[in-house]
């Protein structure tokens, strides 16, 4: 099972990398959302670590990193292992 830890771990690095590069311009850091940028473009982000956007299955958030949603465009140029990776990430951000 410490072979399942590393493998989680890493992809957990993993997604974080993807998720500081091209996510946490928006979403900011902590996945509750860049509140300047909020309020320039009038909108809100749905926080990351909240129930409502942990209850999606994983390919449901993939679906929404891929294909965009209301007004969050797709994330372009990802690998299927780069938005498993992300999913992993946004995970390890719900509520505890």
């Amino acid at each position: 099972s410490s072979r399942t830890f590393r493998e989680s771990t890493s992809r957990f690095q993993a997604g974080k990398t993807v998720y500081t590069k091209r996510c946490s311009g928006c979403h900011a850091e902590d996945g509750n959302g860049n509140e300047k940028l909020a309020k320039l473009m009038k909108l809100t982000f749905a926080p990351l670590p909240s129930k409502e956007v942990q209850a999606l299955s994983d390919s449901e958030m993939a679906k929404v990193i891929t294909e965009g949603k209301d007004k969050m465009k797709p994330v372009k140029d990802l690998s299927a292992a780069d938005v498993t990776n992300l999913v992993a990430f946004v995970r390890s951000l719900a509520k505890k």
